[in-house]
């Protein structure tokens, strides 16, 4: 239910306190600039965090798939897909 971010080659945490799914998470994307992370889970939905803002921030799209989201990949900056139990693949535009 929680994703944490560190830095590997010091174990540093950068970011943390991510704990807004009801049930454990299944896969994340990074953005390909690396500024915002994408969880997916069992609750059916996808978190996108700014990694340099508070998770209060975070953009969540509800019920992105029923029974729950399996991956998750940025196609750019403001599109991502993912896929779920549903057997569906989805393409969401991200507000910025």
């Amino acid at each position: 239910r929680e994703c944490l971010v560190w830095q590997v080659d010091t174990g540093e945490v950068k970011k943390s306190r991510m704990v807004y799914h009801s049930s454990k998470i299944t896969c994340v994307a990074w953005s390909p600039s690396d500024s915002h992370l994408a969880t997916g889970s069992v609750d059916s939905n996808v978190i996108v965090w700014p990694l340099d803002l508070p998770g209060s921030k975070r953009f969540t799209i509800a019920l992105a798939h029923k029974e729950g989201v399996t991956g998750a990949e940025y196609l750019s900056e403001d599109r991502i897909v993912t896929c779920g139990t549903d057997s569906c693949c989805k393409v969401w535009a991200l507000q910025q």
